[in-house]
């Protein structure tokens, strides 16, 4: 089974299971991310699917490398001379003698202090020299540049700890501890039309026309996202179809009343037959139109703008406005504040 990892935003994977439990234990995937395999319909925290199945070990870490090159015990160089020269160093007192001078006066009355002794040279053999490229011993040791969480000096391979830029990394103090959203620039694009669902259907309970004043809303917006998107074409026919049978149906009245010559009037029943094909094809194109929205809203927000946006068929032929309403509104609340509400 492969599983996906969703860290605000971005999407990885896939994993198997063996894989999050390694990334669990060594710290590049928090039990609080979110997962889902692909029987799951909803994202769930990566603690839910570990579980209480027993998290592999962390790799031991290796002991760094001596600093220094060798062993200090066989390294110190006490006064030993240096190539190229046949007496000791100067500053040096050996065999227990004070040094001098050119001028033969004694070089520790005059302040000089002894050469500091080479800490790390290799240990010449009795009668040679000592090998230079030691550290002196009691100065202060050149230390391997410090990862930043500024992410300056990072040694090569190296993490960059506090970036949220992929699940190998943790958040650290100052992006809001373990397991906190990654913060970052807000999505851009074009904001979706913003109204809450439930207000939606409220106007157009008491206002027809409202509603299909807000699904040209809704397809123009889709429009302008996907260029080729044809559902606006389809709401068009539509409505050409649901005039069209009323005016079939008044002409169809008229007629009937005139034909009369004084008497009732009877049914038009051709024009009434007529006008139900019509709006039977107004409800057809509607549908075709809400399902062409859905086709490009599915394709736009899962290639252009991942999101991982899934939209029901049922829900979509039986309350398509205010179903993509509710997403709308998700979408425009995650360009505006950088959080992404779960799809409900």
């Amino acid at each position: 089974m492969k599983y996906y990892i969703q860290r605000g935003l971005n999407e990885y994977g896939p994993y198997t299971l063996a894989d999050l439990q390694r990334y669990v234990a060594s710290g590049n995937i928090l039990l609080t991310d979110l997962t889902r395999n692909e029987a799951m319909q909803e994202w769930v925290p990566v603690s839910q699917v570990i579980g209480n199945i027993p998290l592999a070990p962390p790799a031991p870490m290796q002991a760094p490398a001596n600093p220094y090159g060798s062993s200090p015990a066989s390294s110190v160089i006490y006064g030993t001379s240096q190539p190229g020269s046949s007496g000791p160093i100067a500053g040096t007192t050996p065999s227990g003698t004070p040094a001098t001078g050119a001028s033969g006066q004694n070089v520790a009355a005059q302040g000089a202090s002894p050469t500091i002794p080479t800490y790390g040279a290799t240990t010449p053999a009795s009668g040679s020299q000592a090998t230079p490229g030691g550290t002196p011993y009691g100065s202060v040791a050149a230390t391997p540049a410090t990862p930043s969480y500024s992410g300056a000096n990072i040694p090569a391979g190296g993490t960059v700890y506090g970036d949220p830029g992929s699940p190998g990394t943790a958040t650290y103090a100052g992006q809001g501890g373990y397991g906190a959203r990654p913060t970052g620039a807000l999505p851009g694009g074009l904001v979706p039309p913003d109204m809450h669902w439930a207000l939606v259907l409220l106007i157009n309970f008491f206002c027809n026309i409202f509603g299909l004043v807000w699904k040209f809303i809704q397809a123009s917006y889709v429009k302008k996202i996907v260029p080729g998107d044809s559902s606006t074409m389809f709401y068009v026919a539509a409505v050409g179809c649901h005039v069209l049978a009323i005016i079939v149906y008044f002409f169809g009245i008229v007629a009937s009343i005139a034909g009369s010559g004084g008497r009732q009037p009877e049914a038009p029943v051709g024009a009434i037959m007529f006008m139900f094909l019509l709006l039977l094809a107004a409800v057809a194109m509607y549908v075709i139109g809400n399902f062409k929205m859905r086709e490009s809203l599915l394709d736009y927000y899962n290639r252009v703008e991942p999101i991982n946006l899934r939209l029901s068929g049922v829900m979509t032929f039986f309350f398509a406005k205010y179903y993509f309403q509710h997403h709308f509104s998700r979408i425009a609340a995650w360009k505006k504040t950088g959080y992404l509400a779960p799809q409900g």
